[in-house]
Formats: structure tokens, C-alpha cells, sequence
């Protein structure tokens, strides 16, 4: 999943109140329907009646949410841990979508870049250019089904600067044409457990 353990601001407000404001993985989303809201609102419950939390104002949208709350101890981020944690991993589950390691994402590469003919070497990869439509693919393919970060991703395809792969990844997503190779070679790596 693409985990809400993004962006995470607290902003203090009258007394013990906190404002805390947490954002999808590179702006992706964490809700993508009234189940995973409904998930997200059960285990907040459960971390609120656990921590002695007081709400007083929240809100939820497709790739961040807002919540006004009073912690009468100083737990949040023990809680936020707990709830950001159980929440990614139901929704994990419910997708079927499971943290592959560097094997996975080495046979994606193999895989999808054979069929883009993407150079396999260091240097033949260091040789293109950073934004070369066929890392991209690459790239996001790794994404999508495995939990590479950016770091992983610019050193191995010799993308460059880690903190540009997702702005460059968002370019593949825009284009229609990209968007159709992502999905061609996306039905190749669902996961079969």
C-alpha cells in the first residue's frame, strides 16, 4: 500500500489540543473508498478509547486527512503509530498487495525492462537520461509492487537525485501512452497468495 506514514504535521492549539494532519506517500492516495474510510475510522476509535484521546473535529480526503484531538497525555505518537500502522496493514491485506524486497524488484526490472529493451548494465543505464521513459516505467512498476523507496530506485536505474523520482514518476503516470505499458506489464506481478 502506499503507506500514510508520508507528511505528518502537528500544530498545538488551545491547551493540550493538537491538530494532526497526515499525507499519503508522495501525495498518493490512503483512502480510495467509504471502506477503507470506515477501516481508518474504526481503528482511530479503537486508539482513541485506548489513549484517552477527545476528538473534536476530523476530516478524511482520498490522499490526507485532519484531526482536531485532545490528548490528555503525551501519547500521540504512540498512538499515531498504532493507528497508521494497523490501518496500512488492513488495507495491505484487503489489496493483496504484500512488501517485496529487493528480489522482487530486480525480477521487475529484469522483466519489464527485457520487454522495453532497457540496457541492463550500470554504465548503459548511467549512459541515458535520468528521465528516460523506459526507467520511469521501470521505476514505477517497482513501485506499485514492492516497498523500494526512492533511494533504492535513483541508484539502481541511475535516476539521479532521489528526492526528483516522484515528480518524475508522476510525468510516466500523466501519459496516456505510459499509463497503458504500466498496465500491460501490471497484470504481470499480481500477487498470486
Amino acid at each position: 500500500m502506499d503507506s500514510p506514514h508520508g507528511e505528518t504535521v502537528e500544530i498545538p492549539v488551545s491547551g493540550r489540543g493538537l491538530s494532526r494532519d497526515g499525507v499519503g506517500d508522495g501525495g498518493k492516495s490512503i483512502f480510495t473508498g467509504k471502506e477503507d474510510h470506515e477501516a481508518f475510522l474504526h481503528g482511530w476509535e479503537r486508539v482513541c478509547i485506548s489513549h484517552g484521546w477527545r476528538v473534536h473535529a476530523w476530516v478524511l480526503m482520498g490522499n490526507h486527512f485532519h484531526l482536531l484531538l485532545e490528548t490528555p497525555e503525551a501519547n500521540l505518537s504512540s498512538g499515531m503509530r498504532v493507528l497508521l500502522g494497523t490501518y496500512s496493514q488492513a488495507r495491505n491485506s484487503k489489496q493483496k498487495r504484500r512488501a517485496h524486497g529487493e528480489s522482487m524488484a530486480e525480477r521487475i526490472i529484469g522483466l519489464v525492462g527485457a520487454a522495453l529493451e532497457l540496457p541492463r548494465s550500470m554504465d548503459e543505464l548511467g549512459a541515458l537520461r535520468k528521465g528516460d521513459p523506459r526507467k520511469l516505467i521501470c521505476a514505477a512498476s517497482v513501485k506499485a509492487h514492492t516497498s523500494m523507496n526512492n533511494d533504492w530506485l535513483a541508484q539502481r536505474l541511475c535516476m539521479g537525485d532521489p528526492t526528483a523520482i516522484s515528480q518524475l514518476l508522476n510525468r510516466v503516470r500523466l501519459d496516456a501512452k505510459n499509463r497503458k505499458i504500466l498496465k500491460m506489464h501490471g497484470n504481470i506481478f499480481k500477487s498470486k497468495d
